[in-house]
């Protein structure tokens, strides 16, 4: 929000004076209570529109972001809290204000249990409302309000996000009536249950009546690391572990994967592994694609060994230098020694390293390596039973020509 006055003239720009402009925020709150949708109103204390009903908001402070402002409004008049906003519109007609030029920016939120409310700031009352008998609303709240309520139903269509009405428990029925609650029209059972299933999520699921599915939005990387890490906690807690060996072989690894802030390729294993398909037209075209001759192998949830079969041909190794992003020079630089020996005439090779230390722990059925390495370190690298690392001696310095100097302190 600007106030009045005249901007300073620079290159390219006009000096003139700005007409005063407010910006407001309004959250428009969804809740599924009692096989009715609801919506969370305020009703106002002061004038305009004093005693009506309105969707919770305000200005916008000088000093605050949009999505600041909102989360801060909806706390003030209602004493809702960490509920995650969506932006959904910008509003700017402008009589819709009788204070002046306003434009407010929508936000909607979906809630699947009822919370407590507190009216507070310049609202006299917090209470839900359903969407299908509203009171009559201050402002152009009705057109938000409708705009919010199709927005809503156009998710349906699209996204899961029905799922976020209901509890965390919930069967396919509580599903369809949640889906006819918000549309306003009944479905049909077979017709609903069919649309779900073309969904992919309880044929990718196999999930049945009763069934807990846990979901994940963000990079794969990222979703396999929290759900892995989610799967490892349920199944100790819930004690769902067998007890014998478990080994298995890990196979199939990415070649490449996208680095997003170096805006390049890097080795999933390392720069030296070979890849499956040996089209080197293929592998520079497609090196998301490309599945590398790497393996591992684990034990009951732990990798007790690695390795891979590694690039024998000179010019495979520029094409993955290449997609590496490493130049002929920096190649040279780098593996020059491995380059030769490329050149020379490389037999095709492979191999795998085991840690015989981790192999230990299962065995032991400790929970760290460290209670079973003879010399263990410390985070700092000291080694408590040999007390090293030690002072050097000035002999043993010389004879390695290496020569330490004090550093000077800058007063």
């Amino acid at each position: 929000m600007h106030d009045e006055g005249a901007i300073a003239s620079s290159p390219g720009w006009v000096s003139r004076t700005l007409e005063p402009l407010a910006v407001t925020v309004d959250v428009v709150i969804f809740n599924l209570a009692g096989n009715d949708l609801k919506v969370l109103l305020v009703c106002r204390a002061y004038p305009p529109f004093k005693n009506k009903w309105a969707i919770p908001g305000g200005f916008v402070k000088p000093d605050e972001g949009l999505d600041d402002a909102a989360r801060r409004e909806l706390a003030e008049e209602t004493a809702v809290r960490e509920v995650y906003l969506e932006q959904l519109y910008t509003f700017g007609r402008p009589q819709r204000d009788p204070r002046g030029r306003v434009i407010t920016v929508a936000y909607f939120a979906l809630l699947a249990d009822d919370v407590p409310t507190h009216a507070g700031d310049d609202a006299s009352e917090a209470a839900w409302h359903s969407v299908y008998a509203l009171p009559e609303l201050a402002f152009d709240h009705a057109a938000i309000l409708k705009y919010a309520l199709q927005r809503l139903r156009y998710k349906l269509e699209y996204t899961s996000v029905g799922f976020e009405l209901l509890p965390n428990e919930f069967t396919l029925t509580d599903l369809q009536t949640a889906y006819e609650i918000v549309l306003g029209e009944t479905l049909d059972k077979r017709n609903f249950r069919r649309r779900i299933l073309e969904a992919g999520i309880l044929a990718r699921t196999g999930a049945r009546d009763g069934d807990l599915i846990f979901f994940g939005a963000d990079s794969g990387k990222v979703v396999s690391d929290a759900l892995g890490a989610l799967r490892l906690k349920v199944g100790h807690d819930l004690k769902l572990v067998e007890p014998g060996w478990r080994p298995l072989w890990v196979v199939d690894f990415p070649m490449f994967e996208y680095d997003p802030d170096a805006r390049r390729w890097a080795a999933m294993h390392h720069p030296f592994t070979s890849p499956v398909n040996l089209d080197y037209a293929a592998l520079a075209a497609s090196p998301g694609e490309a599945i590398a001759k790497a393996y591992d192998m684990v034990l009951n949830g732990s990798e007790i060994g690695g390795g891979s079969v590694r690039i024998h041909n000179q010019e495979l190794q520029s094409v993955v230098f290449d997609l590496l992003g490493i130049s002929p020079e920096e190649a040279r630089t780098k593996f020059g020694f491995l380059l030769d020996a490329l050149k020379f005439g490389a037999p095709p090779h492979g191999g795998i390293a085991f840690g015989l230390d981790r192999l230990a722990m299962l065995m032991a059925g400790a929970d760290s390596i460290r209670d079973v390495i003879a010399f263990p370190k410390t985070q700092t690298a000291a080694d408590l039973l040999m007390d090293a690392p030690t002072e050097v001696s000035e002999a043993q310095l010389k004879e390695l020509h290496i020569r330490v100097r004090a550093l000077l302190k800058v007063e």
